[in-house]
């Protein structure tokens, strides 16, 4: 049994599933500006059904990047301290005007 390698398809199927025509793909291939990576094999251009089938799946509802949540929960807690320091404040100059009274 032979061992298969990734599926490739003609840049024409791949235009057919990007919805957009062929002369289009080949436009857009030539600018550089394909959303899927092309390889050229001899005078023909294919592209990794697979590359295809990253593209045009639908976003995944990931937890935002590690980074990402610390620097917001650094962010926040910024926010907090910044708070409480205002909060103190106005508790003192409540009692200093109360004092006054």
């Amino acid at each position: 049994m032979t061992e298969r390698g990734p599926e490739i398809v003609p840049l024409a199927a791949a235009a057919q599933r990007l919805g957009i025509g062929v002369t289009t793909a080949y436009e857009l291939v030539k600018r550089g500006e394909l959303p899927v990576p092309v390889q050229r094999i001899g005078r023909q251009m294919k592209v990794l059904a697979s590359d295809l089938d990253d593209y045009l799946a639908p976003p995944r509802a990931a937890e935002a990047p590690p980074s990402s949540q610390a620097h917001w929960a650094e962010h926040i807690e910024r926010h907090i301290r910044d708070l409480r320091h205002q909060a103190d404040e106005l508790e003192r100059f409540v009692a200093r005007e109360l004092g006054r009274s």
